[in-house]
């Protein structure tokens, strides 16, 4: 039986980030701000500018990682191995490994996993890698062809759309940063627009922005769940002061006399902390979401929250 699904771009650097915005003038500094389409601009030509191997080996790690942020994961491949291979150390190498297995590069990435190991003196410490190769190579060599297939949808941009959701008269509401409305700003982090969410009505393949209540003018906005209903709506929104990080908080709102209310951060938010990707349980009285609070396993980890009678209870890390 073939089922058909239409997909739409899995990007989500852009809008679950901090970006520091303050203007640069070279690579590395770009690169600290996490400016990073303009640093993959700017870092080539102080690479080629510098003459101490280490300094090339940091600058080459600099424009690999950036690349990465980017979503530009060939460039990123070549610049970690030529970081690797300028002794910047096991990050340009991870890196190098993270990045071919990502481009479906198996062998390479299985024998880059491996030398990690010898590197850092643990040999088996990245078989789960290893094996998630072989793995995902044995999947790409025996898929069935008549299972299912993906097609693109005819109302995608050149630029990211993703995260989307059906509302209850089954338009499509999707975050993007192909900047149609609003007139946004250049994000320093992908050199596209800062997202907006978006709305593909049912009846039509015309896209418009969904909300003017939702979205701003000045940041980040995307990554929307809906409750059942579809009177309430929970998304992200990165923000802060013109020269600080914009972290990503969980912001609220409910459907009254046909417009939003005016969005609020969930009470439960954290300063200097991101949460993202929101998804309401089928009650409506759960949350889970992503969120690096320091308090977890480590990076980002998954969180749920229950609604109390004074607002949605202290998160609970999942196990």
């Amino acid at each position: 039986m073939k089922n058909t699904f239409l997909i739409l771009l899995p990007f989500l650097v852009c809008c679950f980030s901090c970006s520091f915005v303050q203007k640069v003038n070279d690579g590395t500094t770009a690169y600290e701000r996490k400016q990073f389409a303009l640093a993959v601009k700017m870092l080539p030509e102080e690479y080629n500018k510098e003459k101490s191997q280490i300094l090339k080996g940091r600058l080459a790690y600099q424009l690999a990682e950036s690349y990465k942020r980017t979503n530009q994961n060939d460039e990123a491949i070549d610049w970690y191995k030529t970081a690797f291979d300028s002794s910047y150390g096991i990050d340009a190498l991870k890196g190098y490994a993270d990045a071919l297995k990502q481009a479906e590069r198996y062998k390479e990435a299985k024998a880059a996993y491996k030398e990690l190991g010898i590197e850092i003196g643990s040999p088996y410490e990245y078989r789960k890698d290893i094996s998630s190769c072989d793995i995902a190579a044995g999947w790409k060599k025996n898929a069935v062809d008549n299972a299912y297939k993906t097609i693109a949808t005819d109302f995608n941009s050149s630029k990211a759309d993703y995260a989307p959701i059906i509302d209850k008269n089954g338009s499509i509401i999707f975050t993007s940063d192909r900047g149609a409305i609003n007139e946004k700003e250049e994000y320093k982090w992908t050199g596209n627009r800062y997202s907006d969410l978006y709305i593909k009505l049912s009846e039509s393949n015309e896209v418009n922005g969904y909300s003017d209540v939702l979205n701003s003018s000045e940041n980040n906005e995307g990554t929307a769940s809906l409750n059942s209903n579809g009177t309430e709506i929970i998304f992200t929104k990165c923000a802060g002061a013109e020269d600080e990080d914009h972290y990503c908080k969980l912001m609220s709102a409910t459907y009254e006399s046909d417009a939003w209310s005016t969005p609020k951060i969930l009470n439960f938010t954290k300063p200097n902390i991101n949460y993202g990707h929101p998804t309401f349980h089928s009650s409506d009285n759960i949350i889970f979401f992503s969120s690096n609070d320091p308090d977890g396993w480590g990076g980002y980890d998954i969180y749920a929250s229950e609604r109390g009678a004074e607002g949605w209870k202290e998160p609970r890390l999942l196990g």
